[in-house]
């Protein structure tokens, strides 16, 4: 089914560090996934591309995530969290993720008490610069999203920039049974990739 808004996931090809059967996590490392659509998508005021960014957002950076995750389950209409990136190394120190994170992900905690990304919210753009330019994709944070010690996690867009655009190229259609989308976390994941959002405009 496909409309304005939506449109179907036909297959997906992983980056070669995924392996192993799609539903087992063989590395703490979140591996990207790219899409292949029915159809094309109709460019317009409302849905347009988003570029990549070219340089990994330092610590402090305001960025913002888009995602369907809600209180009860999925939202009605993407939200959008305004959150900070945080120093990779801090995360990756013995009182948050002890070593688990891999050069390849980006730390951040929302903006605001209480606020963190929710089951739905996986495989959502990490948005931060202006222009706006994609940083990361949600990958898996704890199984309490708002636990300080346990901050939410990306993949970075980044750092597969040439594996993402050499993919675009070559097309997205790959051998994967089960339509994962964009990543797939670590052993703590919370959320299993429920959605992918394209990047809209009011």
């Amino acid at each position: 089914m496909t409309s304005s808004c939506c449109s179907r996931v036909t297959s997906t090809r992983s980056h070669p560090r995924q392996c192993g059967d799609a539903a087992v996590t063989v590395s703490p490392d979140a591996a990207p996934h790219c899409p292949q659509l029915e159809g094309k998508v109709k460019r317009s005021k409302r849905h347009r591309p988003i570029a990549l960014l070219r340089r990994e957002p330092a610590a402090g950076t305001v960025c913002s995530l888009a995602g369907w995750g809600g209180r009860r389950g999925l939202a009605a209409a993407l939200q959008e969290l305004e959150v900070a990136v945080l120093d990779t190394r801090m995360c990756n120190n013995s009182r948050f993720w002890n070593g688990d994170l891999a050069p390849t992900m980006i730390c951040f905690q929302g903006r605001g008490h209480g606020k963190a990304p929710t089951k739905g919210d996986s495989g959502g753009p990490l948005v931060c610069g202006r222009p706006a330019a994609v940083a990361g994709v949600m990958s898996f944070s704890s199984p309490d999203p708002a636990d300080p010690f346990k901050p939410p996690v990306a993949t970075s867009a980044v750092k597969h920039r040439v594996w993402i655009r050499r993919t675009l190229q070559r097309g997205c259609r790959a051998q994967m049974e089960q339509p994962w989308l964009f990543t797939q976390g670590s052993p703590q994941l919370s959320d299993k990739a429920a959605g992918t959002p394209t990047s809209t405009q009011p």
